[in-house]
């Protein structure tokens, strides 16, 4: 069965650096430290231009699906690496936490992340895929067998298609009718 190769040990450990990431997010931005904030920052006023131009939600969904698949396969190829999965599981909440509290205002809006009901999809994928990579680079670094690694990727892919992909896509049809409806209810004020 797919779901077996789930370790929830490790998905724990996904979901406890995301959330390092998103503490720590409120010291970065308190600190001004432009080398975390510079990106984040970048892509939310463009995405938020972006999705003010009335694009019909087909299109946001697509935006939204096709970004977040593309870093959290990126985020999966990063077990390829000793380190990487562990410093982009971080890196994931430290973006998330600067982008909750650059639009929302406050630090003590970050619980938003955790009760939305796109996080209620969208951070199960998250927490697999970084398990995943995880769990990848752990065997990489105890075998440093290259071939068997591969071997490893190609038994997960699945998981990531039929598990983080149907996650990703509901949470994006979720993001994109809240957005629509948000810029809807702007355009009407």
């Amino acid at each position: 069965m797919i779901f077996s190769n789930l370790d929830w040990n490790l998905i724990g450990l996904a979901a406890i650096l995301f959330i390092i990431g998103t503490l720590l997010s409120s010291y970065v931005l308190e600190k001004n430290i432009h080398f975390l904030i510079a990106f984040p920052l970048w892509f939310y006023n463009k995405i938020k231009k972006l999705f003010t131009k009335g694009l019909p939600i087909w299109v946001q969904f697509l935006i939204i699906i096709v970004w977040n698949s593309s870093v959290l396969f990126g985020g999966y190829l990063s077990g390829f690496t000793v380190f990487l999965p562990y410093i982009f599981a971080i890196w994931t909440g430290l973006n998330v936490g600067i982008l909750v509290q650059n639009e929302m205002g406050e630090e003590r809006n970050l619980w938003i992340i955790f009760i939305n009901p796109v996080s209620l999809f969208e951070l199960p994928a998250i927490w697999i895929s970084y398990s995943l990579a995880i769990k990848m680079s752990m065997f990489y670094l105890k075998s440093h067998d290259f071939a068997q690694l591969v071997t490893i990727f190609r038994e997960n892919l699945p998981l990531f298609g039929w598990v983080v992909l149907p996650l990703l896509t509901i949470a994006a049809l979720i993001e994109s009718v809240i957005i629509s409806y948000v810029n809807r209810k702007m355009q009407n004020h």
